[in-house]
């Protein structure tokens, strides 16, 4: 049967300062992810693109799907949904390509 119990990444790579770039399909496989909270909070010198995961459209087309734009259906049966599950996942990472364009949640500790 489906593995049911939540995975949880919450401070895994904390302060981690001399963290320089993550690859991107680091979380390919981990398709369910209840928490994520301040995983990769404080590692400012991590540059390049946050993960992402290349997922198949019905249309054939590839799509990135980064960690902050997963949504919950067959391809992540479990993702970071709620704001506690995911806060500050990026904080202080603002050396990454698409820190910008991460909605506020993942970035703040509030």
């Amino acid at each position: 049967g489906t593995k049911t119990s939540s995975v949880k990444f919450t401070e895994c790579f904390a302060d981690c300062t001399s963290l320089k770039s993550l690859p991107a399909g680091l979380f390919d496989t981990v398709r369910r992810i209840n928490y994520i909270d301040s995983c990769f909070e404080g590692c400012t010198s991590l540059t390049g693109e946050s993960p992402y995961t290349v997922v198949v459209a019905e249309d054939g087309t590839e799509q990135k799907v980064h960690l902050y734009e997963r949504e919950k259906g067959t391809e992540f049966p479990a993702i970071p949904s709620n704001k506690s599950a995911h806060k500050a996942c990026f904080a202080g990472c603002v050396g990454l390509d698409d820190y910008e364009a991460m909605p506020s949640t993942w970035k703040e500790n509030n």
